[in-house]
């Protein structure tokens, strides 16, 4: 009998690469050549494939993302400083 914390959470649910492309919104070449450069977490499975866990992909985007966001306020506000100063 399978107890019910034994089971994979759709967190830990291993993706394939369309899959993973799909869920990150980018093409699956892009997506295999991240993976070949080590540059997103991800497990190779023979030679010529690979395969993601949903929740380290979540992670990855969200750490990617919230580096984004702070580089933009920052140009976000160097630009209303330079319209302030347009202003007067």
């Amino acid at each position: 009998m399978t107890n019910e914390s034994d089971r994979p959470t759709n967190a830990d649910e291993v993706l394939t690469t369309r899959e993973a492309a799909d869920l990150l919104k980018v093409n699956p070449v892009v997506l295999a050549r991240w993976a070949n450069e080590g540059r997103i977490p991800a497990a190779r499975l023979g030679s010529r494939r690979w395969r993601f866990l949903r929740n380290e992909l979540i992670e990855w985007l969200l750490e990617r993302g919230a580096g984004r966001r702070k580089r933009a306020s920052k140009a976000s506000s160097a630009s209303r400083k330079r319209s302030k100063s347009a202003a007067n």
